[in-house]
């Protein structure tokens, strides 16, 4: 009988794509969570404290068609490094935001992240 061993960078490969959905998860339901908070912080309604998630929606879906062009143009790896760095980016500009619009743009920037890591 033969025995097979799985290959170290597989196995990282797998964790790190599991870490970059389980991110995804957490920052979209915090989100979601944090409305009320942002509403008063930035001194906005509820029906523009949501462009947060419907601008993250929306480029998640515009990236989604473009996944098989980028797929067949790029390799893996470069695609799941340039999703971790939107991602991050990201995250530093919503932590960093003074104004509203910076807050949804950083929200764009994960929502490009989202699709990267599955091609």
């Amino acid at each position: 009988m033969q025995k097979k061993t799985i290959n170290s960078n597989l196995i990282l490969a797998i964790l790190a794509t599991g870490l970059m959905s389980f991110s995804g998860v957490v920052v979209e339901t915090a989100t979601n969570i944090t409305f009320p908070t942002l509403m008063k912080e930035f001194s906005v309604s509820t029906s523009t404290v949501q462009w947060m998630t419907t601008g993250y929606l929306l480029v998640a879906s515009i990236m989604m068609p473009l996944s098989a062009y980028l797929k067949h143009r790029f390799t893996s790896k470069k695609l799941f490094l340039t999703a971790a760095l939107l991602f991050i980016i990201g995250l530093v500009v919503d932590a960093t935001a003074p104004i509203f619009p910076l807050l949804i743009l950083g929200r764009a920037s994960k929502g490009s992240a989202l699709v990267l890591p599955y091609l």
